[in-house]
């Protein structure tokens, strides 16, 4: 699951109570899930969507350990977005095509493992023995 950041938030809430929320996501108000009918853009909320096959962020998301502005690098369910030419679909993160196969080679495990880890359902949050560098850059074409 991931908590959106609070300009998504602030766009989606709207959005969302025109057809009196979207699937998979909840709101919350003093950390307590509330009804979106309950809910203003004046109120202290925030917005969390729960994992499962149409989460925005997919199956795997690699966060950074200084969390670089909340900017981390994910997978996505909506793969046909990697066919476009212009790709300014995400808010500050980083999409990522082929998210499997760097979760692979980061944890050193086969496609017959990471079947299995991702079989499980559950969330895993893994701290890899052997950081690597992260660089982004940002190429003007």
């Amino acid at each position: 699951h991931w908590r959106l950041p609070d300009h998504l938030a602030n766009e989606f809430l709207p959005k969302m109570k025109k057809v009196n929320g979207w699937k998979g996501y909840s709101i919350f108000v003093n950390n307590k899930r509330v009804n979106i009918k309950d809910v203003s853009l004046n109120d202290d909320f925030y917005i969390i969507q729960k994992h499962g096959p149409f989460n925005a962020l997919g199956r795997f998301r690699f966060v950074f350990p200084q969390m670089y502005y909340g900017i981390y690098i994910h997978d996505t369910f909506n793969k046909k977005l990697f066919k476009k030419k212009v790709r300014k679909f995400s808010s500050g993160c980083i999409r990522m095509e082929n998210a499997d196969l760097l979760t692979k080679y980061l944890l050193g495990i086969n496609s017959e493992k990471l079947k299995e880890l991702t079989k499980l359902k559950i969330n895993h949050s893994i701290v890899l023995d052997n950081p690597i560098t992260v660089y982004i850059v940002d190429w003007k074409i």
